[in-house]
C-alpha cells in the first residue's frame, strides 16, 4: 500500500507540472506534417485554439490571427497534392523550422502563418540554451571547488 501512494503521489507530481496541462502546449501539435496530412480537422481546429491564445495573449493582431488562418487552411487543403511527398517523409530527426522554411521559402503569401510557426517552435525551445549553460556553469563550480 505504501508503495501505491508512493506511485500515486509521483504521478500526481508529474501531471501537476507537466507543460501539458496547459492548452497552448496541446494546440502547438498543430504543426505536426503527420497531423496536417491524414487528420486536417483536427490540426484546423488547433491552430484556431492556438491563434485564440496567442491573440489573447497580444502576440498576434486579430488580422494576423485571420490571415494565418486562412493560409494554414490553404496549406491543409494542399497537404494532399502540393506537399505530400514533403510532408510525408518528414522525421523526427529533421528539425521542424528547416521542414517549414523549405515549405515556406519564396512565398510571400505565407508571411503570417510563418511568423505564428516561428513563434511556436522558439516558444517550446526558448531556453533551452541557457539552461545549458547553467548546467556547464554549475558543472565547472563542483571542479572548481
Amino acid at each position: 500500500m505504501q508503495f501505491r501512494k508512493f506511485i500515486i503521489a509521483l504521478i500526481e507530481k508529474t501531471v501537476e507540472r507537466s507543460p501539458l496541462k496547459y492548452k497552448a502546449t496541446r494546440t502547438i501539435s498543430c504543426i505536426n506534417p503527420s497531423l496536417i496530412l491524414y487528420n486536417r480537422t483536427t490540426s484546423e481546429a488547433k491552430m484556431t485554439d492556438l491563434l485564440q491564445i496567442l491573440h489573447d495573449l497580444g502576440r498576434i493582431t486579430s488580422t494576423e490571427a485571420d490571415d494565418a488562418k486562412a493560409k494554414f487552411s490553404e496549406l491543409c487543403a494542399s497537404a494532399k497534392s502540393k506537399h505530400k511527398e514533403q510532408l510525408d517523409t518528414f522525421s523526427r530527426e529533421q528539425h521542424l523550422d528547416v521542414f517549414y522554411s523549405k515549405i515556406f521559402v519564396g512565398d510571400d503569401k505565407q508571411v503570417p502563418l510563418w511568423k505564428v510557426v516561428k513563434m511556436v517552435l522558439i516558444l517550446s525551445h526558448g531556453n533551452a540554451s541557457a539552461e545549458s549553460g547553467f548546467s556547464v556553469n554549475k558543472e565547472l563550480l563542483v571542479e572548481n571547488m
